[in-house]
């Protein structure tokens, strides 16, 4: 994937994209899988490689602290470092928080290609970030950030609204607080969505599990642009003297301001440009996907993505970790009091040991069938039959 999928052509980025958020659908010519998947993010957290700053975790619109789900492990030098706990991160992910992972280019080479693609045709440091939403939710807070984002879905559907482009005072801290948004629309894997800086924009999580990145970068202005190269020129030894005594400011200052300008006047028009356009650290630093430590068994994120595929006609059987007794269900730790009928059958199917079509057992009860039997299994009552 490179910046053209992304934002089409220079000239297109340049006179629409960055003045309109616009939908493109389809836009990825390789598959969403090539990107990044759910499974990558099992192993990279499994992998005890993911420190505090490299995940968020937000649940109810607060970011919790990362003492929560962090350890500290001690490598064989003495060195003691920090990474997240894979299952406590699952566990407030099961609960409907959800997952910020920044700079996802320093471990996913793939997405390295991409802002590094993307960094060297803005000219200015590009960075990927990662965001898994658990289904059911929803993002009541508008976010309004000053930097270009384009966002592309990877798993899963999400609606987003953008609104136009709003001063700096507005209140836009709300859903509805910004009148009727100029796009309103459900990316699906391929999509992606460009959202102009400060274009107030918020998704909504639907009824499955969501995985987009965000490739951004803050587009240049005349003033970062001129900033940058007057400061470049200032590190010349001539203007590191020190304008001591005081007094020295008089007839010094004027005389630096002469040489700046005689500097600035001095240069080429194509040797400007191609300074204006050299952002310091244009490209990011390249990380490593780790493998996972255990392979053989998906990681959570895998199957609670696989479960938002399963069809009535699918097989399924009850889950591994699971128990029926008492009018009630077991998961581990966790007691599921469910409908009688529900929990009947559920006996039945463990009893013959076999596996059955999802639909037999859904059919039991009133609820819409598809619904309760995604909840069964990202609950871990079921599971789908290999």
């Amino acid at each position: 994937m490179t910046f053209a999928d992304i934002f089409g052509s220079p000239t297109e980025f340049a006179t629409v994209l960055a003045r309109e958020a616009v939908v493109r659908r389809q836009a990825m010519r390789c598959p969403p899988g090539d990107l990044l998947t759910v499974r990558d993010l099992d192993r990279l957290l499994r992998s005890r490689t993911i420190r505090a700053a490299d995940i968020r975790i937000a649940a109810e619109n607060n970011i919790i602290v990362p003492v929560e789900y962090t350890a500290v492990a001690e490598s064989s030098g003495g060195v003691h470092a920090e990474y997240a706990v894979a299952e406590r991160v699952y566990r407030y992910f099961e609960a409907g928080a959800t997952l910020i992972w920044p700079h996802l280019q320093r471990f996913v080479p793939a997405l390295f290609d991409l802002a590094r693609d993307v960094a060297a045709a803005v000219g200015t440091p590009t960075w990927v970030d990662g965001c898994l939403t658990p289904a059911g939710r929803m993002d009541l807070v508008v976010h309004d950030r000053p930097v270009e984002i384009a966002i592309v879905q990877l798993t899963g559907t999400r609606r987003w609204r953008v609104w136009p482009t709003k001063p700096q005072h507005a209140d836009t801290s709300r859903v509805g607080a910004s009148g009727e948004p100029a796009v309103d629309a459900t990316l699906e894997p391929g999509d992606v969505l460009y959202v102009p800086s400060h274009s107030p924009y918020v998704g909504d999580y639907g009824g499955n599990l969501s995985l987009h990145v965000s490739v951004t970068f803050r587009q240049p202005t005349w003033r970062n642009l001129m900033t940058d190269l007057v400061a470049e020129l200032l590190l010349d030894d001539a203007f590191l003297e020190r304008p001591l005594p005081v007094d020295a400011f008089g007839p010094g200052l004027p005389a630096r301001r002469d040489e700046l300008l005689r500097r600035l006047s001095a240069l080429e028009l194509d040797d400007l440009a191609a300074r204006l356009r050299t952002a310091p650290d244009a490209t990011p630093s390249l990380g490593v996907l780790p493998d996972a430590r255990s392979s053989g068994e998906p990681g959570r994120f895998a199957q609670l993505a696989d479960a938002d595929r399963i069809g009535l006609d699918d097989d399924i059987e009850i889950g591994p970790s699971c128990t029926v007794a008492d009018g009630a269900v077991t998961v581990g730790a966790t007691t599921y009091r469910l409908d009688a009928k529900l929990v009947d059958t559920l006996r039945q199917l463990r009893d013959t040991g076999g596996r059955w079509p999802a639909g037999k057992v859904a059919a039991v009860v009133s609820a819409d069938p598809h619904r309760v039997i995604r909840a069964l299994v990202r609950a871990g009552v079921l599971r789908q039959a290999a």
